[in-house]
């Protein structure tokens, strides 16, 4: 299977190629938690910490229940699996998994740079590339999940400076803005996180 979590939406693909639907929003953010901690499990008390409305919710152990019970029914049997009073996605293998293929793609380029400039700079660009315009979309809006959001932020920020070096020692423009760039686009992911948050719960009212 495949899975993307940075771009606007959680991103599933089978390994026959179909793409799988999570419709419920705060399934896709229990999965981006999940997925987050590459096949470890997470206690079911922190998962109610990192889905946890801004403003707060009636129950928020009964919305964690709610969210596996919906991203079970989008996922294959055995997937998502009860462990450790937690949850864990069960990962194989072969699995693809995009946060996972950046940091790898970024680890390449950074040996590559001394020795094959041009192998590092394709590498950068292949990285960058798994990002979307509105990234990190289902990352859940909880306080809790502000310090990761920065930390995701900040590893592209470094990847488009390391970029940047490596286009300037070719002679070619750095195409980036630095370091104000990525405070511009952690401020505005917040803000698209928690426009979708409100309208999330908008529905669930109707």
């Amino acid at each position: 299977m495949e899975f993307r979590i940075l771009r606007k939406r959680l991103g599933i693909r089978a390994g026959s190629g179909e793409s799988i639907a999570v419709p419920h929003p705060d399934a896709r953010g229990l999965l981006v938690a999940l997925l987050l901690e590459e096949g470890r499990p997470v206690p079911a008390d922190v998962l109610v910490e990192r889905l946890a409305e801004p403003s707060g919710g009636p129950d928020p152990a009964a919305a964690l229940t709610r969210a596996v019970g919906a991203a079970r029914l989008s996922l294959p049997p055995g997937r998502l699996v009860t462990e450790n009073g937690g949850y864990r996605l069960v990962l194989a293998e072969d699995d693809e998994f995009d946060l996972s293929r950046f940091r790898a793609l970024a680890a390449r380029a950074r040996r590559l740079r001394a020795s094959d400039a041009a192998a590092a700079l394709a590498d950068y660009e292949r990285a960058l590339g798994l990002w979307g315009g509105e990234p990190l979309g289902d990352l859940p809006a909880a306080r809790a999940m502000d310090a990761t959001r920065r930390a995701l932020v900040g590893e592209r920020g470094q990847v488009r400076e390391e970029l940047a070096e490596v286009r300037l020692s070719q002679g070619r423009p750095s195409g980036t803005a630095g370091r104000a760039e990525e405070h511009r686009s952690l401020a505005a992911d917040r803000h698209a996180a928690a426009g979708r948050l409100r309208a999330d719960a908008g529905r669930r009212r109707t």
